[in-house]
């Protein structure tokens, strides 16, 4: 996998489908050259956001 396994309890499963979705963005921006700027202005960063989120309150859990 291109991610490191992050093993947070309860979030374990979002964040993994998080870093998924990420890494699948990625592959879309590497691949539709003429859309990267919707990618990157706009579904990249909501999905980097959120999972900052989880991995904060995960943070803090452990």
């Amino acid at each position: 996998m291109a991610f490191k396994n992050y093993f947070y309890g309860a979030w374990k499963k979002e964040i993994r489908k998080l870093l998924q979705k990420r890494l699948a963005l990625k592959d879309k921006i590497r691949y539709h050259k003429l859309k990267v700027k919707m990618f990157e202005q706009e579904k990249l960063p909501k999905v980097e956001k959120e999972l900052d989120n989880y991995l904060q309150r995960a943070g803090n859990k452990i």
